[in-house]
């Protein structure tokens, strides 16, 4: 920037510039993050992603390739060999978030029973409204799994295997 600014002769502070380009993109990155209706928060990704694109080509722009192909580099071995690891993260741990819908009221009880039965507790549960049918009610619950039992696919199991739940 610094050699084409003085070939004409004019002020130039690349900083703002700069400035106003991580701004800009911040912007829309934020966009790319969502909260879904059943307490789940997407899009992180990919708002680092964007966010690491505009540093990389402000890099670039200011001439420093070898950094650019270092971050490059850093970026894909990040996004590439870290998912297995973010995978196995999520398989160990013991915190569930749990999104029923049921026919009755009364049935929330019986899923808070089938829960506890399975040595989970129950740190927090929210009651919420169906959107398309005012005779089923639904539920989100935030549960900790004992060690001895932590596994997801078996509590959603034994969820689902309920009669009166409608959709988990």
């Amino acid at each position: 920037w610094t050699a084409a600014i003085a070939e004409v002769g004019e002020k130039f502070d690349g900083v703002r510039f700069a400035a106003q380009a991580v701004t800009g993109i911040g912007f829309l990155a934020s966009g790319t993050i969502l909260r879904n209706p059943h307490q789940k928060v997407e899009g992180l990704t990919t708002a680092a992603g964007l966010l690491t694109t505009v540093c990389m080509g402000i890099a670039a722009g200011a001439g420093y390739y070898s950094l650019v192909i270092c971050i490059f580099i850093l970026l894909m071995f990040i996004l590439t060999f870290l998912f297995p690891v973010e995978i196995a993260f999520k398989r160990r741990t013991r915190n569930l978030v749990i999104y029923v819908e049921v026919n009755k009221a009364q049935d929330i009880g019986r899923i808070s029973d089938t829960i506890l039965q399975r040595g989970a507790s129950i740190l927090d549960m929210e009651l919420e409204g169906t959107t398309a049918d005012d005779n089923k009610f639904a539920a989100v619950y935030h549960v900790k799994l004992s060690r001895e039992r932590a596994s997801h696919s078996e509590m959603l199991s034994a969820i689902a295997r309920q009669d009166c739940v409608y959709a988990a």
